[in-house]
């Protein structure tokens, strides 16, 4: 995502809420930020492997039972 398409300068929605349309911001897209999204990306990404290998581990074991 960081590697964005279009010319550089190009103004783009940086935050949209379709339910709050006046909190839209706009920027240019070499000021876009991730770093404050990926912490949050990784632990709802990693909570959820985990929920996925667990529930997966009480199949194996309800299987053996």
């Amino acid at each position: 995502m960081s590697e964005m398409h279009g010319p550089e300068g190009t103004v783009v929605p940086v935050v949209y809420d379709g339910r709050k349309p006046r909190r839209a911001k706009t920027g240019v897209r070499k000021d876009l930020d991730f770093d404050k999204e990926r912490p949050v990306v990784l632990l709802v990404g990693g909570t959820g492997l985990l929920l996925l290998a667990t529930g997966a581990l009480l199949c194996l074991v309800n299987a053996a039972v």
